[in-house]
């Protein structure tokens, strides 16, 4: 992305802004991921940051900075409330003893995703530019939403009860 915002004539300070911009809408909107989560499920969180993270790939189709920000930073608040549903879903989901295999299977993931999918995006930016990169990360986001839609279960999450201070 700040290679994207470089070819598009930004100042390196103008693209630490927009990259840090996109992490203060990812904090703010983290900060009311789990109200979100306690009114619409974690499943649904979950697959509502994958539709703003879809809305973020249309940055790589424009070329105007101030657009190509904002998109960013909607983009920042999908990965916000990817995280909050894919953890707050995760914790739902262990049974007593799995937590800490099923905790590091999705930190792995994260890992493994990020290892394979930065060589390949540099490939596809390489031979076909930053507008099929758009594109075929829009069409991974999609699909995994619609996975997680169809085949996620639905948890039924709990009312916050009042933990005692001891």
């Amino acid at each position: 992305f700040p290679v994207y915002l470089q070819e598009l004539g930004l100042p390196p300070a103008a693209i630490g802004g927009v990259v840090a911009g996109a992490q203060l809408a990812g904090m703010a909107v983290a900060l009311l991921g789990g109200w979100v989560t306690g009114l619409l499920g974690s499943k649904w969180v979950l697959v509502f940051g994958l539709a703003l993270s879809g809305v973020a790939c249309l940055a790589f189709q424009v070329h105007t900075p101030w657009l190509v920000a904002a998109l960013w930073f909607i983009g920042g608040a999908g990965l916000a409330l990817i995280t909050v549903g894919g953890a707050s879903y995760l914790t739902r989901v262990g049974l007593r003893g799995t937590l800490g295999m099923l905790a590091a299977f999705y930190a792995l993931s994260m890992t493994v995703g990020g290892a394979i999918g930065t060589p390949l995006a540099g490939v596809i930016i390489e031979r076909r530019g930053f507008s099929a990169f758009g594109w075929a990360s829009l069409a991974l986001i999609v699909t995994s939403a619609l996975l997680a839609t169809l085949f996620m279960i639905y948890l039924q999450d709990r009312t916050a009860e009042r933990a005692s201070v001891r």
